[in-house]
């Protein structure tokens, strides 16, 4: 998949095509603030350990990753993470720099997944799995009219503990 605008100087691009120093210098410049809801970032510890995992996405065929671009520099990454070919369905992953939030990056960025999604892997359903105590990605699932079904409880194992986690889907019938 090719680029996709999202607005001024704001892109997605695949993340097998940006250099994996950047990638993981984005990871490491905000691991403090990424690990209080993301499980992953613990394991990427090094540029080899980022390598293996894009190199991972060109082999696995469940994953379809971008990174977030303003002004050609990563501030965050979005993507598709067990996609289930045969039941039509995936998870939506995401992550942004702190200091970016707030900004409606997030919420543009899903959007453009989403149709994608829906239209050009024709999927059924997507769906997200929030950090219970994560608020703000709780806010995207409102400004996407995303549908709470319900919570997982301690089905995330999170900084040497098990938190829930909140399920919100989007079905490819209900969309706008």
């Amino acid at each position: 998949m090719h680029s996709l605008e999202i607005e001024n100087n704001i892109c997605l691009k695949p993340m097998q095509d940006v250099d994996v120093k950047d990638l993981f210098q984005f990871i490491d410049s905000n691991r403090l603030y990424l690990r209080k809801f993301l499980n992953w970032v613990d394991s990427i510890n090094s540029i080899e350990d980022e390598q293996n995992f894009i190199d991972s996405l060109k082999t696995d065929g469940t994953s379809l990753a971008f990174v977030i671009l303003q002004n050609n520099k990563i501030i965050g990454s979005i993507g598709f993470i067990c996609i289930d070919k045969t039941n039509k369905n995936a998870q939506i992953g995401y992550c942004i720099d702190e200091n970016f939030q707030g900004k409606g990056i997030i919420t543009k960025a899903c959007n453009h997944i989403i149709e994608h999604g829906f239209n050009k892997l024709n999927l059924e359903r997507i769906e997200f799995r929030i950090a219970k105590h994560n608020f703000k990605s709780k806010a995207v699932m409102q400004r996407l009219s995303a549908d709470y079904e319900g919570t997982m409880r301690k089905s995330l194992f999170l900084n040497d503990s098990y938190i829930d986690c909140e399920v919100y889907s989007l079905l490819k019938n209900t969309q706008i």
